[in-house]
């Protein structure tokens, strides 16, 4: 008998994987369903897999029980894992090009060039004194976890198709308007991030230091502290309060440094996305509010754009728009 195959997006944080599989069609995504489950300490380190084998073996059973064996998955690198960079290129074809980025990276790259895989964006074409140019984002992992996801996949059952960095596949879930300057903040794992999208593209990616705040915040949340509605964002020390601070000096910081290294006019934002709410009510607020921008939650306006099962309660829709837009944003991957 015919057996569909669903398309998988797989991501590992907080010590879950978490999974969403979809049915996509040209003009529309359908949402089939979505699971989480906690894995065992000592197999996946701050989404970073330590033992590959031991993760497929785990979600083997998992998989089959949910009848996604052979489904086709597209599996998250943590954005903090891989390394990301604008360059400046002379004008090639496109083979001729990537080639020579794989030379140039011995010249910036932190980790051995022949132990990584990398990509490249183009972010513009232009031309200056010394000829034609083109400007391209370029991102580079580890080969070694690419190679550990792909075994984890497959030993799971599942068909590894792409390995995206986690901008991209939220800035996916998120799907707004491609002509907007957005910044996507990634708060909820353990290494926090930013990035910067103009055109679709992204031209600027930063760790986020949250220092104390951010500890604080882990502990408020383990705790169960900010589950109560009178939390209203702020902890009983003020730490939701001080963490939007922190946030909104972190954006205005990286907005500046754009600006210094960005020709033409001044790069003005247009919207902030989030990956998930922490937890913290207010905080999307406290953000708009200090920044004089729109602020949405990528899992929401994910769950708002593709067609979702009937009869979800009200507590399944949370965790769908808190928990997985990263997964939602693979899995939209066609």
């Amino acid at each position: 008998m015919f057996k569909r195959h669903w398309d998988a997006g797989l991501d590992f944080a907080s010590g879950q994987a978490r999974l969403a599989w979809v049915r996509n069609r040209r003009r529309d995504t359908k949402l089939i369903g979505f699971q989480s489950i906690r894995m065992p300490p000592g197999l996946v380190e701050a989404g970073t897999m330590t033992d590959p084998v031991g993760v497929g073996d785990e979600l083997r059973g998992w998989i089959q029980d949910l009848g996604l064996v052979g489904s086709r998955t597209v599996v998250a690198v943590p954005g903090p894992q891989a390394y990301m960079c604008r360059i400046t290129m002379p004008r090639l074809r496109w083979s001729e090009l990537k080639q020579a980025v794989y030379y140039q990276a011995y010249e910036f790259l932190p980790i051995p060039v022949e132990e990584t895989a990398m990509d490249i964006f183009p972010i513009r074409r232009f031309q200056d004194s010394q000829g034609k140019k083109v400007e391209l984002f370029f991102a580079a992992v580890r080969q070694q976890q690419v190679d550990d996801m792909i075994l984890a996949c497959t030993r799971a059952g599942l068909k590894p198709v792409v390995m995206e960095i986690e901008p991209l596949a939220l800035r996916r879930a998120w799907g707004g308007d491609v002509a907007q300057t957005i910044m996507l903040l990634q708060t909820s794992s353990a290494h926090p991030y930013l990035t910067i999208f103009v055109k679709g593209v992204p031209i600027y990616h930063r760790s986020l230091t949250l220092g104390a705040i951010r500890d604080r915040l882990s502990e408020l949340q383990e705790s169960s502290m900010f589950s109560s509605p009178a939390m209203a964002g702020e902890g009983p020390d003020g730490s939701g309060v001080d963490l939007a601070a922190d946030l909104i000096e972190q954006v205005q910081d990286a907005v500046d440094y754009c600006n210094q290294h960005h020709e033409g006019t001044p790069m003005q934002l247009e919207g902030l996305i989030l990956d998930a709410g922490l937890g913290m009510p207010g905080l999307e607020s406290q953000l708009a509010q200090g920044l004089n921008l729109p602020v949405e939650l990528a899992g929401q306006r994910a769950a708002a754009r593709i067609n979702v099962p009937e009869g979800l309660t009200s507590q399944q829709r949370h965790e769908l728009e808190q928990d997985f837009a990263l997964a939602l944003g693979l899995a939209m991957r066609r």
